[in-house]
């Protein structure tokens, strides 16, 4: 019951890490080609500038959280197979072997809380972009017209 709750719960945080991930490239896109042929206005494209960076480090955090997660799922069937005995053909010792899973479950460690900043810094930076964009389509209608 556990395991098959997990695996829904991962498929859900998945979907919704591409699904961002894939708004804040259609917003970059949707960006760049409406805002093409506007003429500049200094400060009020500081907003707009906001908006596209906050949508490019949203858009790396969520390349950070996916490439995390594969080295999550390789750790933890290194774990798997040096307690199960079925690491290498080569026989290792008992203390190696202790020493490969303790290893393996710090790093474990690190790439959970490295998952977790990067999942805040997506969704933290994507509504950061939205409301700049939506702050600097208001400022250009009501003062650059």
């Amino acid at each position: 019951m556990r395991f098959e709750m997990m695996k829904v719960l991962k498929g859900r945080q998945d979907r919704l890490i591409y699904y961002i991930a894939g708004l804040n490239v259609a917003a970059i896109g949707f960006t760049l080609s409406k805002t093409f042929d506007i003429p500049l206005n200094q400060w009020i494209d500081i907003f707009l500038a906001i908006a596209l960076i906050c949508w490019i480090v949203s858009t790396s955090a969520s390349f950070r959280w996916i490439f995390t997660q594969f080295r999550v799922m390789e750790s933890n069937l290194e774990v798997k197979d040096l307690i199960d005995g079925s690491y290498d053909k080569s026989k290792i010792s008992e203390t190696d072997k202790n020493n490969r899973i303790e290893k393996t479950i710090l790093q474990l460690g690190k790439d959970a809380s490295r998952c977790e900043r990067a999942i805040k810094t997506m969704l933290i930076f994507f509504i950061t972009g939205i409301v700049s964009f939506i702050g600097w389509r208001l400022l250009y209608v009501f003062y650059a017209s």
